[in-house]
């Protein structure tokens, strides 16, 4: 199995509205595939008893740092040494939205709890090696305008 890294981002200041908005993506390469084991996400904002729906899909034709923050992968082994420099790269708070694919899965939520959702061992989400696909995971509210915090954990390979 490949080098494990996280990548968190929040909506960048932009408030969640009722149109999906992608909060972070991991970025595969033609050189290594993402295998999405793990996403927490949650509000920053006042607790108030609203709904969250969230979203998990395919996105492509990202590129990190358009429409988006660059956002680094960080190593999650720093027990080897000097980590290498990851394949893959990560966007997030993105301005506008990427295209989007198949839909891994779809929940919603209140505002007021974290969302947390780990893969069984081996059913990780696969993104192919595949310059500018991604995995992105995405928000919408009807009522709350506030921010959402998001981390997720991946490996190449």
């Amino acid at each position: 199995m490949g080098q494990s890294y996280s990548v968190k981002c929040g909506a960048g200041g932009a408030a969640i509205s009722t149109a999906y908005k992608t909060i972070v993506s991991p970025i595969a390469s033609v050189n290594s595939r993402v295998r999405l084991y793990e996403f927490l996400f949650g509000t920053i904002g006042t607790p108030a008893d609203q709904v969250l729906q969230f979203s998990l899909d395919n996105e492509t034709g990202l590129v990190a740092g358009t429409n988006n923050t660059t956002v680094t992968p960080t190593h999650t082994d720093p027990g080897t040494g000097t980590p290498p420099s990851p394949l893959t790269t990560a966007g997030g708070a993105w301005t506008v939205e990427p295209t989007v694919g198949s839909n891994f899965l779809e929940a919603g939520c209140n505002m007021r709890q974290m969302v947390r959702w780990v893969a069984k061992d081996g059913k990780e989400l696969i993104v192919p090696a595949v310059a500018m696909a991604g995995v992105g995971l995405r928000i919408l509210s009807p009522t709350y305008t506030g921010d959402v915090r998001a981390t997720i954990w991946y490996t190449e390979g």
